[in-house]
């Protein structure tokens, strides 16, 4: 579902968004077809990680909202969207050490000086 086009984008955007936002200034601010957003977002209220709500009159919009579900999903989007960023994230998180310790053989040619 997260691997589907504009998903993730649409939860992190909310997620900086105060949890809410207009279709319409998700699809600017993501520079994306309105339809492509307004599809994403149908799948993403089927999985309960947002609401849609209509707002009819001269002025009418659709209002995409975070649902509880929703918000937890978003955040860690977002956490894992500033460490890909480089940005820290805070004191507590999962280590972002990912180096191979310094006594392991070399994992493509074998142990370390074999021919």
């Amino acid at each position: 579902m997260l691997s589907k086009p504009n998903s993730v984008g649409i939860l992190v955007f909310l997620i900086n968004s105060q949890g809410e936002a207009k279709a319409t200034h998700i699809s600017e601010a993501m520079n994306s077809n309105y339809d492509a957003i307004k599809n994403a977002a149908n799948r993403l209220k089927d999985e309960n990680l947002i609401t849609i709500t209509r707002y009819p009159g001269k002025s009418s919009y659709f209002l995409y909202k975070l649902t509880p579900h929703g918000e937890v999903v978003a955040k860690d989007l977002k956490r894992a969207q500033d460490r890909l960023d480089g940005i820290d994230v805070g004191v507590g998180d999962v280590s972002t050490d990912c180096s191979a310790p310094e006594e392991e053989g070399d994992t493509l040619g074998g142990p370390s000086g074999a021919s």
